[in-house]
């Protein structure tokens, strides 16, 4: 799976609208435009976005895991 896949299914499994996800990301520099392009696949994260993210939807080890494994195979 695609890491904008993966983080999009994370996203809405906590609940939150790209919106919502913005509102918790926005005191890290992370804003709804930028979201939307990651979930796209048209951009990825950097460490920092991708860490507050992963932080915002409350991801499980296993699912960070998931996550960074779908980086390094070109996600």
């Amino acid at each position: 799976m695609k890491t904008g896949t993966q983080l999009r299914a994370l996203r809405m499994g906590a609940g939150l609208t790209q919106t919502e996800l913005a509102k918790e990301t926005a005191p890290h520099g992370l804003k709804q435009p930028r979201i939307s392009l990651i979930e796209a696949g048209e951009a990825l994260p950097s460490v920092k976005q991708l860490a507050v993210i992963l932080d915002a939807v409350n991801a499980t080890p296993s699912e960070r895991l998931e996550v960074l494994r779908g980086l390094t195979h070109g996600g």
